[in-house]
């Protein structure tokens, strides 16, 4: 084999060797943009996933918070409820203070039967008592 062929191998060796490194770089470059994409698309994914469970937090916070107002607002209301009752509890034990009220107030309607005897004769005096000092007051 003459010195010119052993050149030319030589070259074409060397050309093959710097060929193969050039691949194996564009083959590491090529896997290192793949992880760095991976590794980005992890890092989204997980902002995307923690800023889900904070929109879920929210959520669940103002969920429960509309609740307790919601629960509030019913306890307000059963106390309104409770409150009125107590007062029609209370105007239904107590005569009018005149016919024109006792007609209003429905207290003609009222059966006897719903007071103690006792009570009742009371509170026939009571209004007849209030009945005449209304009438004096009149005059």
């Amino acid at each position: 084999s003459s010195p010119a062929v052993d050149d030319r191998r030589k070259r074409e060796e060397e050309e093959r060797e710097r060929e193969r490194a050039r691949q194996h770089e564009r083959d590491r470059q090529r896997a290192k943009d793949l992880a760095d994409r991976e590794k980005e698309r992890a890092e989204r994914d997980r902002d995307l996933r923690e800023r889900e469970r904070e929109r879920a937090r929210v959520q669940q916070v103002e969920r429960d918070r509309a609740e307790r107002e919601s629960q509030r607002e019913r306890e307000r209301e059963r106390e309104r409820e409770r409150a009125k009752a107590k007062e029609r509890q209370a105007s239904s034990r107590l005569p009018p203070a005149n016919k024109e009220t006792s007609s209003r107030r429905g207290w003609d309607e009222q059966p006897a039967r719903q007071q103690p005897q006792a009570a009742g004769r009371v509170n026939h005096i009571l209004m007849a008592v209030l009945n005449l000092l209304n009438e004096l007051d009149d005059q």
